[in-house]
């Protein structure tokens, strides 16, 4: 509404069945686009079933967002409120503030209207909703608003903004896989903020290295090592073979000159004749040997080699079985990629006809809009409407919104950003511990309602990981959360292992000696020894320190 004009009004027809449930009229304006409106009208929420409730909604501009004071720009209104009986063109109630509620406008509060407008009993079947602006007074000039001002509401805390940046993969670098959930985190702001992290990614190490095992084959020098220890012996055969071989010439036999002057020596030379016979006869039987080894050395080499042929004949036999199986398996897998590409080829004949049709859908769309924007200004007597652009369709299967439709390429692209990380596996924490702890790299706020146990896991990593201020904080947070039925749990399960933290229990239990060994945790530890692995030490040294608690008593009361 100009501030020339006067008065503005606006008139809304609907039926009794709309206002079943909270109804909103269209926004509508007063002033350009620097003052919205809507009206809102359904059962009243003060548990008085038989009315009706009816509030004018004022929608804030940009300018109205970031001041804190009243909005000036609407003060100087008045607006009246009414209901028209649509078949008999009667006014059947109208209401109208005694002061201008639009005084007090603000971020705080900027709305106003009746929680008890009409009865249901009263409502017709077809009414018209209208609401009429007047102008009381020239509205106030509000002052300019300075930048540093604006940017005083606009620009949200920096440790706000630095903790959206904690799990964002689009800009992350580096990815978290803390017991199978991924969190993403940038390596700069590590590297800056814990010195483990800095040492970590300098020194290029991670947190695990999962180390390829090889098959247990013997190498080829342990193959040759093996196939020479099988040649050895063959060797020596040959060499005993080739000493047994040597070719004995026995002396070769003389005829004897009988001489008449020497035939008294004939029996002598006889008997020599016999030795030499004899001789002989054992020169003949040990080259009869010889032969004998030498063809039962050329009998063993023949029965070798048939081996050898017969085990590469099998195993030349097993070679083109498994290529036979290969072949085979080789056909199998081509149909596959075959059978493959052709479901893929309809898979994108498919969806471009899916794009076709969305295409020819959207065409549809805009051409209902333009018709539907023509018909209301023609009827209705209301000028540029404008309509959302996005459209979203529900899956009625899965009761979930599916996304605008755009090139399948593109989607894809943009769900999975193609980006490298640093991957870290962690075990040891769960993933609401390591999200505190992330979150405090960025932001360096603690929250400050956590319970025991995420004290208790928060302190053990930041000890690991050797954050100070936070072990710190989570040291005396845990301080204040002991009580006589968890201390001397903590104690035994966790706390012997850090001095100072060890120390704190170990007072608060010697200060309430008597009500700890009554609980039934302590009795369980008692039952139970075995389990903690410094269950000696630590009884001994608190019964070492019991004589010396009423010392200890003293000696805090007077702190």
């Amino acid at each position: 509404m100009d501030n020339k004009l006067s008065c503005a009004k606006y008139e809304f027809t609907m039926k009794a069945s709309d206002v079943e449930s909270t109804y909103h009229t269209p926004i509508f304006s007063t002033k350009g686009e620097n003052q919205l409106w809507n009206l809102r009208i359904g059962p009243s929420a003060k548990k008085q079933a038989e009315y009706l409730e009816v509030f004018l909604q004022a929608v804030p501009s940009v300018t109205e967002l970031i001041t804190e004071g009243p909005w000036i720009s609407r003060q100087g209104l008045s607006c009246e409120i009414y209901i028209i009986d649509e078949m008999a063109c009667t006014i059947v109630v109208s209401k109208k503030f005694k002061e201008s509620p639009f005084e007090k406008f603000s971020r705080k509060s900027s709305g106003c209207g009746w929680p008890c407008f009409i009865k249901k009993s009263s409502l017709p079947e077809s009414f018209i909703l209208g609401i009429c602006f007047s102008m009381t007074t020239a509205p106030r000039v509000q002052p300019p608003q300075s930048i540093d001002n604006a940017f005083q509401y606009t620009l949200p805390d920096l440790a706000t903004a630095w903790g959206t940046m904690l799990d964002n993969p689009n800009t992350a670098d580096v990815v978290f896989n803390v017991q199978g959930t991924k969190i993403y985190a940038h390596k700069d702001i590590l590297r800056a903020r814990s010195a483990y992290f800095r040492g970590m990614f300098n020194s290029g190490c991670v947190e695990s290295v999962a180390k390829s095992t090889e098959s247990n084959k013997p190498s080829k020098r342990e193959n040759k090592s093996t196939h020479l220890s099988m040649q050895i012996p063959s060797s020596r055969r040959e060499n005993a073979l080739k000493t047994l071989s040597v070719q004995y010439k026995p002396p070769e036999p003389t005829t004897p000159v009988i001489d008449e002057t020497v035939s008294s020596n004939s029996d002598l030379e006889i008997a020599t004749f016999e030795n030499l016979a004899i001789e002989i006869k054992a020169e003949e039987g040990k080259e009869q040997s010889i032969s004998d080894v030498k063809k039962t050395s050329d009998t063993n080499r023949v029965s070798a080699v048939d081996t050898l042929s017969k085990h590469y004949e099998q195993r030349l036999a097993e070679l083109q079985t498994k290529l036979s199986d290969a072949q085979q398996t080789q056909s199998l897998i081509i149909d596959k990629i075959q059978n493959l590409q052709t479901n893929f080829d309809d898979f994108r004949d498919s969806v471009k006809r899916k794009e076709e049709e969305i295409i020819t859908k959207e065409k549809e769309i805009v051409s209902l809009k333009k018709s539907l924007q023509t018909l209301v200004s023609e009827f209705c007597g209301v000028d540029n409407i404008k309509f959302v652009n996005n459209i979203s369709f529900e899956d009625k299967r899965s009761s979930r919104v599916l996304p605008s439709s755009q090139p399948v390429s593109q989607s894809v692209s943009q769900q999975q950003p193609q980006r490298q990380y640093h991957v870290i596996e962690v075990t040891d924490f769960e993933p609401v511990t390591y999200r505190r702890f992330l979150h405090f790299l960025y932001t360096n706020r603690i929250p400050s309602e956590i319970a025991l146990p995420a004290c208790l896991a928060l302190f053990k990593l930041s000890d690991k990981y050797q954050l100070i201020t936070v072990r710190r904080a989570m040291l005396l947070r845990i301080e204040t959360l002991l009580t006589v039925d968890n201390v001397a749990t903590i104690l035994f399960q966790q706390a012997y292992l850090y001095n100072d933290f060890k120390q704190i229990c170990m007072d608060y239990l010697l200060k309430h000696y008597e009500e700890v060994t009554k609980t039934k945790s302590f009795e369980l530890i008692l039952t139970w020894s075995g389990e903690y692995p410094a269950f000696p030490e630590v009884m001994m040294e608190i019964m070492r320190s019991i004589p010396n608690r009423d010392c200890l008593t003293s000696t805090t009361a007077s702190k």
